[in-house]
C-alpha cells in the first residue's frame, strides 16, 4: 500500500479486511491535506470488513464495486463521490450504513442488498439509484434524495420505519415492494408505480407532478393519496424539484386494475385518464377536496341542419374510449377524441353502467348528492345506449332525457314547460276560449195542458274569425287557464270542446315538468 497514489486503482477482492485498514488505504491516496482521497478503480467484491468502514468524503473517479462485500462495522460514506457506476449488488451491512450527502455520477446499484442498520442515504444525489429486491430490517431514510432518471424500490421490504421523505426523481417504481412498519411517503416524480405494492399499515402518499399507477396494489390497511399544493419542506428547507420535463406540479392517477378500493382515498387528484375498470369496491372509494373528472366535450356542433351540444358533465375515461370508437355515428364520438387501437379495450355499456353506479354510491355515501348528480347522469346514459334493454324501457329513458336530462337538467325542463305553455295558450286563444260566456236560457215547452220549463246552458261557441282571436282579453283568460292547468286546478272558465281537451293534456303534462324542474334543482342545491 506504500505505493499509492492519488488516482491508483485497487483491487482487494475476496480479502477480509481487519481494523481501520480502508481508512489507512484512504490516507496513503490523499495528495495533499486539502485533497480528498482519490481511487480509480476500486474492486472489493465478495471481501469482509470485520471493522468499521471510513471512508467519508472518498472520491471514486473509475468507479467502484462492492459485490457481495459483507460489513460487520458501521459503514460511512458520507460526502463520497461516485463519478462512474459504483455496484454494492448482493452485499450485506450488519451495522449502520451512512451514504449521507453521497453523490453517485453514473448507475448506483444496490441490487439485493440486505440492511440489518440503519440505512441513511439522506440527501444523496443519484443519477439512476436501484435497490431491487433489497431488504431493510431497520429503518431506511431516503430524505431529500434527488435522482436525474430513476428510482427503483422493486420488490424492496421495508420491515421498521421507512422515510421516503422528499424524494425528487423522474420515475420512481415501487411495484412489489412491501411496507411492513410505519412509512412516510413524500414524493416529486413524474411517474410512479405501485404495481402489486403491498401496504400493511395505514399510509398517506403525499405527492407533487406524479402520475401514479395503482394497479393490482395490495391494501390491508388505508392509503391516501394526496396532491400537495407546495414545495416539501424538509429540514427546514424547501426541496429543489428543478428536473426537466417536470412543470405541472397537479398528480393524476392512471389505473386502478385489480385495487380494492374500500381502503383508498384520493384528496385533489386528477381523475381524468384513470381506468377504473377491474377495481374492486368501487362504491366505497373516498374522494375528498377537489378530486377532477374528464369533462365531456364543449361548444356547438351541427348534425345537418341541426346544432347541439354535449351537456356539461364529468365523465370517465372508460366512457370517453366507448363514445369514440369509429363504429359510432359522428354525431355520437364528436369531440371524444382518439379511438383505442384495440377494441379490447373498452368496456361493454353494463360495465360501464355498474362503474358510474358505483361512483354515484360513495358520493351519496358521503353525502355529497350534488357531486353524485353527474355519475347518476352517466349512468343513465349508458343504460338509454343499450340496445339489450326492453323497448319501453328504452322509449321511457329517451323521454326523460329529452324533457328534463334524467331529472338532473332544470333549464331543461322549465324550457320544455314554457313551451307547453305558451302552446296552450296559443290553443286556448285560438280554439279553447269561446266567443262569449254563455249565459243560462229558459224554455217553455207546452204539451197539451202541461207547460215544461227548462233551465239550460248552450255549448260555448267559437265563430270569431281567425284575426280576432288573439287578443288581449282572450290572451289572460289563456294564461288563466294555463297557470291553473300548472299546478292541477281548474280554472273555471268555460272552454269550448277544443279547449277541454287541451286543458286536460296541459293540466297531465306541465305539472310533470314543473315536478321535473324542481327535482332538478333539488339535486343540484341538497344538502347531505
Amino acid at each position: 500500500m506504500n505505493s499509492l497514489t492519488p488516482g491508483a486503482g485497487i483491487d482487494l477482492s475476496g480479502t477480509t479486511i481487519t481494523g481501520d485498514v480502508f481508512s489507512q488505504i484512504l490516507a496513503k491516496l490523499r495528495a495533499t491535506p486539502e485533497q480528498p482521497p482519490k481511487f480509480g478503480t476500486a474492486i472489493f467484491d465478495d471481501s469482509v470488513f470485520i471493522d468499521d468502514v471510513r471512508a467519508r468524503g472518498a472520491v471514486f473517479s473509475k468507479g467502484c464495486s462492492f459485490k457481495s462485500a459483507h460489513f460487520h462495522g458501521e459503514v460511512d460514506f458520507a460526502g463520497a463521490r461516485f463519478s462512474a457506476d459504483s455496484d454494492f449488488d448482493g452485499a450485506i451491512f450488519a451495522s449502520e450504513a451512512s451514504f449521507f450527502d453521497a453523490k453517485f455520477e453514473g448507475k448506483s446499484l444496490f441490487i439485493g442488498v440486505k440492511f440489518f442498520d440503519v440505512a441513511n442515504f439522506t440527501a444523496s444525489e443519484h443519477y439512476e439509484l436501484s435497490l431491487m429486491r433489497s431488504e431493510f430490517k431497520d429503518r431506511a431514510i431516503f430524505a431529500r434524495v434527488r435522482c436525474s432518471t430513476v428510482i427503483s424500490f422493486l420488490s424492496c421490504q421495508f420491515n421498521k420505519n421507512a422515510s421516503l421523505g422528499s424524494i425528487v426523481c423522474l420515475v420512481l417504481i415501487l411495484n412489489e415492494a412491501e411496507f411492513r412498519s410505519d412509512a412516510r411517503i413524500d414524493v416529486a416524480a413524474k411517474i410512479l408505480f405501485c404495481r402489486r405494492t403491498r401496504w400493511d399499515i395505514p399510509t398517506v402518499l403525499r405527492l407533487r407532478y406524479a402520475q401514479v399507477y395503482l394497479t393490482e396494489t395490495v391494501l390491508t390497511q388505508p392509503l391516501a393519496v394526496v396532491a400537495h399544493p407546495a414545495p416539501f419542506i424538509s429540514y427546514d428547507l424547501p426541496v429543489d424539484e428543478d428536473i426537466p420535463t417536470m412543470e405541472d406540479p397537479s398528480v393524476s392517477v392512471s389505473s386502478m386494475e385489480g385495487t380494492d378500493a374500500s381502503f383508498l382515498t384520493f384528496s385533489d387528484v386528477d381523475l381524468s385518464d384513470c381506468i377504473f375498470a377491474g377495481a374492486f369496491n368501487l362504491d366505497q372509494i373516498r374522494l375528498e377536496g377537489n378530486c377532477t373528472f374528464r369533462r365531456t366535450p364543449r361548444g356547438w356542433r351541427q348534425v345537418g341542419l341541426f346544432p347541439y351540444r354535449w351537456s356539461s358533465r364529468q365523465v370517465i375515461e372508460e366512457e370517453r374510449r366507448w363514445r369514440s370508437l369509429e363504429t359510432h355515428s359522428s354525431s355520437l364520438r364528436d369531440g371524444w377524441g382518439e379511438s383505442p387501437e384495440s377494441h379490447d379495450e373498452v368496456l361493454g355499456l353494463a360495465r360501464l353502467t355498474e362503474i358510474y353506479r358505483q361512483l354515484r354510491k360513495c358520493r351519496e355515501d358521503a353525502k355529497d348528492e350534488p357531486g353524485a348528480a353527474d355519475f347518476y347522469y352517466g349512468e343513465m346514459e349508458m343504460r338509454r345506449h343499450n340496445r339489450t334493454l326492453p323497448l319501453g324501457e328504452t322509449i321511457l329513458l329517451n323521454l326523460y332525457w329529452i324533457f328534463s336530462g334524467y331529472g338532473l337538467r332544470a333549464s331543461r325542463a322549465l324550457s320544455w314547460l314554457l313551451a307547453a305553455m305558451a302552446t296552450t295558450i296559443i290553443l286556448m286563444m285560438g280554439l279553447g276560449i269561446p266567443d262569449q260566456t254563455p249565459k243560462q236560457e229558459i224554455q217553455r215547452v207546452q204539451l197539451g195542458n202541461t207547460v215544461k220549463t227548462v233551465i239550460d246552458k248552450p255549448d260555448p261557441e267559437l265563430t270569431l274569425a281567425i284575426s280576432s282571436r288573439f287578443t288581449s282579453n282572450r290572451f289572460e283568460k289563456s294564461v288563466r287557464v294555463v297557470l291553473n292547468s300548472v299546478v292541477f286546478r281548474s280554472s273555471d272558465q268555460d272552454l269550448t270542446t277544443w279547449g277541454t281537451y287541451t286543458e286536460m293534456a296541459s293540466r297531465f303534462s306541465e305539472p310533470i315538468l314543473l315536478g321535473l324542474a324542481a327535482l332538478a334543482i333539488r339535486g343540484r342545491i341538497k344538502r347531505g
